[in-house]
């Protein structure tokens, strides 16, 4: 879910030809109780379908997450830094190969700030290249996958992200 300068609800699909327009620097979160802080998830990917396929999934999954959207690895982690802390996102969905900014580079900025910790960073990449999946994993993300071929495969990457149950780790990750 999206939401405007003004706190009203805007569409979540997003067409090709106006996928810049849904920059994050044009949307904001909307303000939050932090009482019921609800779930803020950061998506940053170059590729607009796979942004749009993200969101779908995660909206059918759980509507209470409220999404907000990036282009590139700078894009993402200057609106970390410049973030309230009560808008800080519950988990953020890194794509490995962005313009200006790597998924991977971007966790090497935020791994050592303590205001950072909470969020579970997943990266999610075309590339199989275990260097890549250590180099992620090694900087604070909690799982590295592969872009799978199919919507199904897609929506069970986006339900463990969701759960934090990660396949084949033995382990539960949690919302703070």
């Amino acid at each position: 879910m999206y939401w405007d300068k003004n706190g009203a609800e805007a569409v979540c699909r997003i067409r090709k030809n106006d996928y810049f327009y849904h920059k994050a620097n044009k949307l904001q979160s909307p303000p939050v109780n932090p009482i019921t802080r609800k779930k803020i998830a950061f998506i940053a990917d170059d590729d607009p379908e796979d942004i749009e396929m993200l969101c779908e999934i995660i909206k059918e999954m759980d509507k209470t997450v409220h999404l907000r959207l990036f282009s590139t690895g700078k894009e993402v982690l200057t609106h970390l830094l410049a973030c309230k802390d009560q808008d800080l996102p519950h988990f953020l969905i890194l794509d490995y190969n962005m313009p200006e900014l790597t998924g991977w580079q971007v966790l090497k900025e935020i791994r050592n700030h303590p205001r950072y910790a909470s969020i579970l960073k997943y990266v999610i990449s075309t590339s199989a290249v275990t260097r890549f999946k250590e180099e992620c994993l090694s900087t604070g993300a909690a799982a590295y996958f592969v872009k799978p071929n199919s919507f199904k495969d897609l929506r069970h990457i986006v339900q463990q992200m969701l759960t934090g149950n990660i396949d084949g780790t033995g382990s539960k990750l949690h919302f703070q």
